[in-house]
């Protein structure tokens, strides 16, 4: 018995070093070259893990596990994703002043020319400069976030069920609008 007990060890020892060796489950599909590709799609698509797996072929439970085993991969993927967030608060904020103030567009009409053949040319007919007025909903909403010393003209209260309507000034008058500083 003695001998059973020393080659059952020895299938256990072997066992064990076949798996430290292989690992278990099936072989891993990351490869390095996803550290690029990871960064990339989430820099410039603002992708999900759920959206990375997708486009690797994976689960985002696979990619979240490669963000845990392959720091350079957890790395790409929050560096890429946090430009994403930066370049989406600066053109938020560049929209935002842009809806405060106004722009101009230009506005192009193209039309049908005379048919050559089969195939219609279009040409442009008129050409238009347009300007689209400030939002003020949108300057209202920047002073409430970022002036402390805004108040709205009006203000309900319906709290208990009973309204309450308290009115106050703003630092600014009624116009809601700082004055010109010289």
């Amino acid at each position: 018995m003695a001998k059973k007990s020393k080659k059952t060890a020895k299938k256990k020892a072997s066992k064990k070093k076949k798996a430290e060796t292989a690992g278990p489950g099936r072989k891993t599909a990351y490869r390095p070259e996803f550290i690029e590709r990871a960064a990339r799609y989430c820099s410039q698509h603002g992708y999900t893990d759920e959206k990375l797996g997708e486009e690797f072929g994976v689960t985002d439970r696979t990619i979240r596990d490669w963000k845990k085993k392959y720091p350079g991969f957890a790395k790409g993927v929050e560096e890429g994703k946090g430009l994403y967030k930066t370049d989406l608060n600066f053109l938020a904020r560049k929209n935002l002043k842009k809806s405060i103030t106004g722009y101009e567009v230009l506005e192009t009409t193209r039309e049908p020319s005379k048919k050559r053949g089969k195939q219609a040319v279009m040409v442009i007919t008129k050409t238009v400069r347009r300007k689209i007025g400030p939002n003020v909903s949108a300057a209202r909403l920047q002073l409430e976030r970022c002036d402390p010393d805004y108040q709205p003209k009006a203000k309900i209260d319906v709290g208990d069920g009973t309204l309450q309507l308290n009115i106050t000034v703003g630092k600014y008058g009624d116009s809601g609008v700082p004055p010109e500083t010289e």
